[in-house]
Protein backbone atom coordinates (compact mmCIF):
# COMPACT_ATOMS: atom_id res chain seq x y z
CA UNK A 1 0.00 0.00 0.00
CA UNK A 2 2.78 2.10 0.77
CA UNK A 3 4.57 1.62 -2.54
CA UNK A 4 1.06 2.43 -4.56
CA UNK A 5 0.77 5.56 -2.17
CA UNK A 6 4.45 7.02 -3.57
CA UNK A 7 2.97 7.40 -7.29
CA UNK A 8 0.49 10.20 -5.59
CA UNK A 9 3.38 12.52 -5.05
CA UNK A 10 4.14 12.56 -8.87
CA UNK A 11 0.21 13.12 -9.49
CA UNK A 12 -1.65 16.89 -10.34
CA UNK A 13 -3.57 17.63 -7.41
CA UNK A 14 -7.38 17.53 -9.47
CA UNK A 15 -6.26 13.52 -10.45
CA UNK A 16 -6.18 12.38 -6.97
CA UNK A 17 -9.98 11.37 -4.98
CA UNK A 18 -10.83 14.00 -1.58
CA UNK A 19 -10.91 11.29 -0.06
CA UNK A 20 -8.09 9.29 -0.99
CA UNK A 21 -5.90 10.42 2.31
CA UNK A 22 -8.79 8.57 4.52
CA UNK A 23 -7.43 5.04 3.51
CA UNK A 24 -3.96 6.16 4.24
CA UNK A 25 -4.66 7.57 6.89
CA UNK A 26 -5.93 4.09 8.25
CA UNK A 27 -2.82 2.04 6.67
CA UNK A 28 -0.84 4.74 9.10
CA UNK A 29 -2.61 3.97 12.18
CA UNK A 30 -2.31 0.47 11.84
CA UNK A 31 1.32 0.78 11.12
CA UNK A 32 1.54 2.15 13.92
CA UNK A 33 -0.55 0.36 16.38
CA UNK A 34 1.57 -2.99 15.40
CA UNK A 35 5.37 -1.54 14.75
CA UNK A 36 6.01 -2.78 17.92
CA UNK A 37 9.85 -3.01 17.14
CA UNK A 38 9.63 -3.89 13.79
CA UNK A 39 11.64 -1.53 11.61
CA UNK A 40 10.15 -2.93 8.37
CA UNK A 41 6.85 -1.39 9.38
CA UNK A 42 8.36 2.22 10.89
CA UNK A 43 10.17 2.76 7.76
CA UNK A 44 6.79 1.98 6.20
CA UNK A 45 5.16 4.34 7.97
CA UNK A 46 7.91 6.98 7.76
CA UNK A 47 7.45 6.80 4.10
CA UNK A 48 3.30 7.37 4.58
CA UNK A 49 4.49 10.66 6.24
CA UNK A 50 6.64 11.51 3.99
CA UNK A 51 3.69 11.10 1.36
CA UNK A 52 1.41 13.25 3.62
CA UNK A 53 3.44 15.73 3.49
CA UNK A 54 4.02 15.94 -0.50
CA UNK A 55 0.44 15.83 -0.75
CA UNK A 56 -1.24 19.27 -1.51
CA UNK A 57 -4.73 20.41 -0.03
CA UNK A 58 -7.04 21.42 -2.89
CA UNK A 59 -8.67 23.47 -0.08
CA UNK A 60 -5.80 25.62 0.51
CA UNK A 61 -3.94 26.04 -2.84
CA UNK A 62 -1.43 28.92 -3.36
Amino acid sequence: MVGLAQTLRDLHFSKIHPLMPLPLFLVAEFLYDNSSGDSTLILHLQGLANIFRHLKNANNLQ
